[in-house]
């Protein structure tokens, strides 16, 4: 998990606004089952790419929600 961790990492250094940055920064969050970093890159996401599609916003959003369920038990 730490290559992944900092693979994500470098990328957000890179280029902090790119997508495929971004989207690894979510997917390393929801594998940790980190809900509050998740949602703060899914937030990020969102309001970087204003015009994606609603299919991809709804499939983040529901991965988050699985979480937050998954917390709370």
């Amino acid at each position: 998990m730490k290559k992944s961790q900092k693979h994500a990492e470098k990328l957000i250094e890179l280029s902090p606004e790119h997508i495929n940055a971004q989207e690894s920064m979510i997917r390393l969050a929801l594998v940790r089952m980190d809900f509050l970093e998740a949602k703060k890159w899914v937030d990020k996401w969102k309001q970087d790419h204003i015009l994606l599609q609603f299919q991809d916003i709804i499939f983040l959003d529901d991965f988050l929600l699985e979480l937050e369920i998954e917390n709370q038990k």
